[in-house]
């Protein structure tokens, strides 16, 4: 079997990943559901389903590293990483929902002992803002307080919108003294400077409140999406109706509309569409330091950025149980990817 073994390869970011690897001349196999999507790729491949024990292991047996491409993460993640631990590969997935972090989390000892890594959240969602919020971080030795910014949201794939579904429960999660607190959606509201000025943004539900306390210290942790003002004033209304959103009949008309979603956007959407995050840290002394990081469209930094890990994690430069990114190759590691700069902006 390929020492690279991509799970989820047929999906919209899977496929991104695929070529990827195969530009980079990796030694990759596919696993996933469907033999007819798969077979076309032109990779070696194995069929295997998330819910079938046995087959992930055989899918995987002999692979050095599995990425895990395939959403919704809450569904897949840890049978996945349980195949990785049986067989003894390191774990890499592009997941962004942080209760997956957590269960996750509690696999560290498990994953030492097995002497693999565990890193989830390798693409956009969460190692280039950890990355960020490293190197502020690292600036500020007594931090006490993070907020992250990122710019406007892109057109999403239709993974992204299935695994959106898990997170639509109408609350928000920010550290408040170390611990992890659940607000109302659309409570909480913040200007950042993405280099134009002041831009209202407001709290969303990225996994950084949860990874970022790891590498960083900070004890406050607060994540922000960009948004106009008809932006502000859907989320609202969306996270009011957000309880019956999770109705059987409600999930059954919404899981509907994902089989029709468009698969992601295109090339030339991605070239249209770069991001910024912005990470501000004060620390003990209310001191504050404030940096940007400008990176490709979030799926093509997603591509290019769990390549990379993967070929680091192939060549032995590993460390056993649970990580992120930033924790484990620093917070210039982002540096090294394709059309990625940071500035500080104090």
């Amino acid at each position: 079997m390929s020492a690279l073994v991509l799970y989820g390869a047929s999906g919209y970011t899977g496929r991104l990943i695929a070529a990827r690897a195969r530009e980079r001349g990796l030694d990759l196999a596919l696993a996933g559901r469907s033999r007819a999507r798969l077979e076309p790729m032109g990779f070696p491949f194995r069929v295997a389903a998330a819910d079938a024990p046995h087959a992930l292991r055989a899918a995987f047996a002999g692979a050095r590293v599995v990425i895990n491409a395939a959403g919704p993460f809450p569904a897949t993640a840890l049978p996945v990483l349980e195949a990785c631990l049986s067989v003894g590969a390191h774990y890499l997935d592009v997941g962004g929902e942080g209760p997956v972090f957590e269960a996750l989390h509690r696999y560290d000892g498990a994953a030492r002992r097995a002497k693999i890594m565990v890193m989830p959240g390798a693409g956009f969602v969460m190692a280039a803002s950890n990355a960020l919020a490293a190197h502020v971080a690292g600036r500020m030795p007594h931090i006490r307080r993070l907020w992250l910014g990122f710019s406007r949201a892109d057109p999403i794939s239709r993974g992204s919108f299935a695994s959106m579904l898990d997170l639509a429960d109408g609350q928000v999660t920010i550290r408040r003294g170390g611990r992890l607190v659940a607000i109302p959606a659309g409570s909480l509201q913040r200007d950042f400077d993405f280099g134009q000025g002041p831009s209202r943004c407001m709290a969303a539900p990225w996994p950084d409140p949860y990874s970022a306390y790891f590498t960083t210290g900070a004890p406050d942790i607060e994540a922000y999406l960009e948004a106009d003002v008809l932006a502000r004033t859907a989320y609202r209304a969306a996270s009011l109706f957000a309880p019956a959103a999770q109705l059987p009949f409600s999930r059954q008309i919404l899981e509907s509309v994902a089989e029709f979603w468009p698969e992601g956007p295109s090339e030339a959407q991605r070239a249209a569409t770069p991001k910024i995050i912005v990470a501000e840290g004060e620390d003990v002394y209310r001191r504050r330091m404030r940096a940007r990081l400008f990176t490709p469209n979030v799926y093509t930094f997603t591509r290019d950025c769990i390549v990379a890990l993967a070929e680091r994690a192939l060549d032995g430069d590993t460390r056993p149980g649970y990580a992120a990114p930033a924790e484990v190759y620093g917070a210039d590691f982002v540096l090294g990817l394709p059309d990625v700069r940071r500035e500080d902006a104090s």
